[in-house]
């Protein structure tokens, strides 16, 4: 585990999984510097089409997104991105949060993504799995 967070300069206090999500294979991970997300380059991630260096780019062109988490490192075997505090949603609620969600996101530019991100979305078609 330890080299995941190569290069990251974290002083880490705890790692725990996290549960749900299509992959599973993500981690919390606490720190002195703040808490985040580990997103691993996981074989379940590549299987189901989940592509790390689009969604680094994507991250990072949502920074100034209020329900986008900052990135904070990326390397070969995954990304970093920070934790966002939350609360699970009542099902009877949660469309109406999903739906004021997506409306915010389709008023989103584009035009801080590369030509490729922008014409070439996240297929299982791409997977060499």
């Amino acid at each position: 585990m330890d080299k995941q967070f190569k290069g990251f300069g974290l002083t880490i206090s705890h790692v725990s999984a996290l549960s749900g999500g299509l992959t599973n294979a993500c981690l919390k991970v606490e720190a002195k510097e703040g808490s985040f997300v580990w997103r691993p380059i996981s074989l379940q991630a590549k299987i189901l089409g989940a592509d790390r260096a689009k969604e680094h780019e994507i991250l990072q062109a949502l920074s100034d997104e209020s329900f986008s988490p900052n990135v904070y490192g990326a390397n070969e075997e995954g990304i970093l991105v920070e934790w966002l505090e939350g609360e699970v949603i009542a099902l009877d609620k949660a469309q109406d949060v999903a739906v004021d969600l997506l409306c915010s996101v389709h008023q989103i530019s584009l035009d801080k993504l590369s030509e490729q991100i922008k014409n070439k979305p996240m297929s299982l078609k791409d997977s060499n799995y």
